[in-house]
């Protein structure tokens, strides 16, 4: 497992313990400043994914399923970079969690400010990825660039992204690798390709 990052609640925990048992001076929690605890637990809001399949996966070549590490690591953290993180996963027919009821649940990625080629050579996903992707953190077009380079995705769905990142996707879905067709925003764009 990578290493755990502490949350803003564990922090705030951790100070009124340790003052109660005076292991540091007494402070109230509300008197550290936000820079403060940024420099003690740098990476309060930030997580990223980018290694995480290489280096817990084993068989990272060729896994079919993510493990459910996988999902407790990304809901338990704001995960802020998918960059590349399945890149290379060329078995991996599915991306969604199937829970004890057999219902299939998605990671959160309203928080990720990096898409860039988190699919990259995965050859076995479905055409049509059901998976809906909630862009709120991305704000530019280079943040979601080749997400889908070199897969088998033909047909992929982005949600809540900023209207000019939006209306650059519309005008070239391209961007995002290579796609037949994104619905983004909840407009169907077919990709025009070159001949």
């Amino acid at each position: 497992m990578s290493k755990k990052i502490i949350t803003a609640e564990a922090a705030k925990e951790f100070v009124v313990k340790a003052a109660e048992k005076k292991y540091i001076l007494s402070r109230d929690y509300e008197e550290v400043r936000k820079e403060e605890l940024d420099t003690i637990f740098p990476a309060f809001d930030e997580f990223s994914m980018e290694n995480w399949m290489k280096a817990n996966c084993t068989d990272y070549a060729t896994v079919t399923e993510l493990p459910n590490e996988f999902f407790l690591e990304a809901a338990t953290h704001k995960v802020t970079s998918l960059k590349g993180a399945f890149a290379g996963c060329a078995a991996l027919t599915s991306i969604a969690q199937m829970d004890e009821t057999k219902i299939s649940s998605q990671f959160e990625t309203r928080y990720v400010t990096d898409f860039t080629g988190m699919f990259d050579g995965c050859t076995s996903l479905p055409s049509i990825l059901e998976c809906v992707f909630q862009c709120d953190s991305i704000t530019d077009v280079s943040q979601v660039a080749g997400m889908f380079t070199g897969s088998s995705v033909k047909t992929a769905r982005l949600e809540n992204l900023d209207l000019h990142v939006a209306a650059s996707l519309i005008t070239k879905p391209a961007q995002l690798g290579d796609l037949d067709a994104a619905i983004i925003n909840g407009y169907y764009i077919k990709v025009v390709k070159a001949s």
